[in-house]
This record gives C-alpha cells, structure tokens and sequence, in this order.
C-alpha cells in the first residue's frame, strides 16, 4: 500500500512539473510577442507584392470576358478601342492607385510551384499597368478564398503566392459598360414643359403649349393636343400634369452598349424603334441668356431586355444604348392622345358671351343673358351660377371624329359671343345604347353617358326656373 501511495505522489509532482513548465513557456512566448508588438505595432511584418512608381497611364485588364486597355490622356481615361465612350473617371484613378502599392494579407507560399490549387495557372484576371517612363506591373487573379473572401495573386516580379483583400480586386471585375458614366437624364420642372410627344406603335400623342387657340373658349389654358387630331383640342391639365409628372421621374439604370452595329440594333428593336418618347423645355437656371432657350429631347425606345424589366433606350444622335425601367416608361406610354382631351366641350368663359339659348328636349326654349362683368348684386350671382350649370355639360370619352349622318336629339346649346368666333354651338346625337354623341361646331368626338344627359337637361331646367321664382 506504501508503494502504491508512493507511486502515485511521484506521478503528480512530475505532472505539477511538466504544468509549470507549460506556464513559464506561455508566460515568456507572450513577453517576446508583446515586445515584438511594441516595436513593430504588427504581430506580421507588412508584405508588398506590387509596387509601381510613377504616374500609370495605361492599364490591361484581360479576362475570359475579352480584355479591355485603358489609356490616360490629357488626364481623362478612356478605353482604346471605344472612342467617345465617356467613362467614370474615379473608378478608374482607384484601379490605378491599386498598382503603387499592393499588400498581400497573407503569404500562402513562398513559390509558385502549385499555382493551380488557387486558380493561378488559368487566372480569372491578368492585370497589367504601365507608366509614362515605361515601368509595368502585372499581377493574376485566381480563386476567391471561400472563408476570408480573400483572392489568391502572384504577381510578375515576386515570387510566392498571396491572398489580397477583396476591394483591391472588385475595381477590376467589370465589364464595359459598368464603367460608363451614364448621361443625366434631363431634369424639367413640371411647369417648365413646352411640349411632349409619346409614339407607341400606331399609338401617337402629341400636345404643347400654344399662346393662342381658335378652338380654345376659355380663356384660361394653355396647353393643347394637337396630333393626332385635324386640329388641337384643349388638354385635360389634371391628366396632363399627371403624364408630365411621369416623364420628369424617368431615371437611366445601366448602360447596355455601345455603338452597337445593325445586327445588335435590331436584337434590341432599336433599329426601327416602335416606341418614342419625345418633349421640349426650359431649364431653371440662373443665367438669363439660359432662361430663353428652348431645349430638344428624344429617346428611341426599343425591346424589354431578356429576362429583365428595363428597355432598351437610346438618346437621339447618342451612341450610348441604355437601360430604363419598363414599369415607369409603360405608365407614360400608356396615356393615348384621347385620355388627354379635355371632356369639358364647354368651357366658355362668361365674359365673351352675350347670350346663351338653350332648346331642352321637352321642346322648351330657354335664354339666358349673361351679367355684366362688373355687375355683383344677387340676380347676377344666380345669372353666373345658372352659366355654370350650363357649361358643366361634359363627356365621359373621347373618339375619332364622326361625320355623320347623324340622328339627332332635341337638345341644344347656342353661345352668342361679342368676340370670334360669333357662334359656338353644341348639338347631340345617338350613338350607341350608352352614349350620346356631342357635335361641337359641326365636329363629334366626344361621348356623353346617357345618364349624365338626362341629368344634365334636369339641373339646366331647374336652375332656370330657380331665376323666375
């Protein structure tokens, strides 16, 4: 028993020693580590695999997509093989300050003797820079580490394979168009608009401000639609600042090419683009000889992109095809020329007209005669309120003119005017089983409901007989 205790005492002393011994080693492993800490501030000294001296002025970027060779002249980027494709230039000076001074995160191995375990034997990416003196660096891509995201580079005059963080590679993992400084997508303030167009295959509209109108009776509006009609009728503003909204909010996505040849052009239907959208405007601005001018737009619009929801665009005379969300263009296109007109036909202002005869369709004739202007005592208020009445007469659609022959109904309004035209007047007709039709001056392409008729003639005939009580 004396000698099991024995054996066991000396077992747990050599154990307390080989603990303490353990200790000491930690304790001294973690003096040097401070003290190498303290004086370098890096538990690993910093690794430059790449370094190039001087200003870079050409940089190659090869990859299984193509390679791309951008050349810095006049102290703007561009790529040697697109000529005018205007490029984003800060982009670029971070890609090249990418080549003056390249740190590896980690050393893997000190040769390059197993390339192809990270990807470096077929590289995803051969980078090469040059300097006006004729310095070049160059350094490949391989896999990207699947834990730290780091990638894995040799470069061209240090041997050994490194891992290099993730930013120092995305600048590079670009195509074309992903470097191209997008043109700015005017920006119009709603009241500044002069004029907008929309094509949409055999869809066409068309309206624009005019300063004066023979068709317009009301004194007060300035915008018309003027095709695809034999002459403008006054647009519906509500409607039209509604559209107009729309196009001021339009925004460019993403460039899709550049100088595309035929065969491009007409994969995406912008060879004989079906859709066009097209306006004029003013610019707010600070400068007055700015203020005067009038500014020109256009966009060709062409197929939705494969697999996407943006079209296909392109500006006027650009060579630059762009992307645009088919959402927001389909909302602005989908406004036809007639959603546009305004439904009030009757929109006269009082203070051109002399007189207005009405024939109800009881066979009744009623005459109203209109206030004078500056007339304000109670028969004049009921006078104008009476003219209001009149005049809200409206249609609930809009079609292509009708010549007749027509059936026509009893109802009639005639305005005596003391400036031209002399004589508007508006007649009605059937139509279908849910409308009327309105004949302005000869002219039907508005659509009353049937309801909003008869009701009509009800509120006329009742605001009259309110005047005799």
């Amino acid at each position: 028993m004396k000698k099991k205790k024995a054996k066991t005492l000396f077992f747990l002393c050599a154990f307390l020693a080989v603990l303490i011994g353990a200790y000491a080693a930690v304790m001294v492993y973690n003096k040097n580590r401070d003290e190498q800490v303290s004086t370098s501030g890096s538990t690993e000294e910093e690794k430059v695999i790449l370094s190039l001296e001087g200003t870079v002025t050409e940089m190659t970027v090869e990859s299984e997509g193509g390679t791309l060779e951008f050349v810095l002249k006049d102290e703007e980027w561009s790529e040697k093989n697109h000529e005018g494709f205007a490029m984003r230039q800060p982009v670029l000076t971070s890609m090249a300050a990418v080549f003056e001074k390249l740190v590896a995160t980690h050393t893997i191995e000190e040769n390059t003797e197993n390339l192809s375990e990270y990807g470096l034997d077929k590289p995803s990416y051969i980078l090469t820079a040059r300097t006006q003196d004729g310095k070049e660096a160059q350094f490949c891509v391989g896999m990207q580490n699947t834990v730290t995201m780091d990638y894995y580079v040799y470069t061209k005059d240090v041997p050994g394979v490194y891992t290099i963080g993730t930013s120092s590679v995305n600048y590079f993992k670009r195509d074309l168009m992903e470097f191209a400084d997008l043109p700015s997508y005017p920006k119009v303030s709603e009241g500044n608009f002069l004029s907008l167009e929309t094509r949409d295959g055999e869809e066409h509209l068309k309206a624009e401000t005019l300063t004066e109108s023979a068709y317009d009776m009301s004194g007060i509006l300035s915008w018309y639609v003027t095709e695809p009609f034999e002459h403008e009728y006054v647009a519906h503003t509500t409607m039209l600042d509604t559209v107009l909204s729309a196009v001021a909010e339009l925004t460019y996505s993403k460039a899709a090419a550049y100088n595309p040849d035929e065969a491009e052009l007409a994969r995406m239907g912008l060879d004989k683009p079906q859709k066009e959208l097209a306006f004029t405007y003013k610019k707010d601005s600070t400068s007055e000889e700015e203020k005067e001018q009038t500014f020109s737009f256009r966009l060709l619009i062409g197929n939705v992109m494969e697999g996407s929801n943006y079209y296909y665009v392109m500006e006027e005379g650009s060579k630059l095809v762009l992307l645009m969300s088919k959402e927001s263009l389909d909302t602005v296109l989908s406004y036809k020329a007639k959603d546009i007109v305004n439904k009030y036909f009757a929109l006269i202002n009082i203070e051109t007209v002399d007189s207005v005869r009405i024939l109800l369709e009881d066979g009744s004739e009623l005459e109203l005669v209109t206030p004078e202007n500056d007339a304000d005592d109670a028969k004049a208020d009921a006078l104008r309120d009476v003219y209001q009445s009149i005049i809200s007469i409206h249609a609930e659609r809009v079609i292509d003119s009708q010549t007749g022959p027509f059936t026509m109904l009893p109802l009639t309004l005639t305005f005596y005017r003391n400036t031209e035209p002399k004589l508007y007047q508006i007649q009605f007709a059937e139509y279908d089983t849910s409308y009327y039709l309105a004949i302005v001056d000869g002219e039907g392409i508005y659509l009353v409901n049937r309801r909003d008729y008869d009701q009509y003639c009800k509120d006329v005939k009742a605001g009259f007989e309110g005047l005799s009580e």
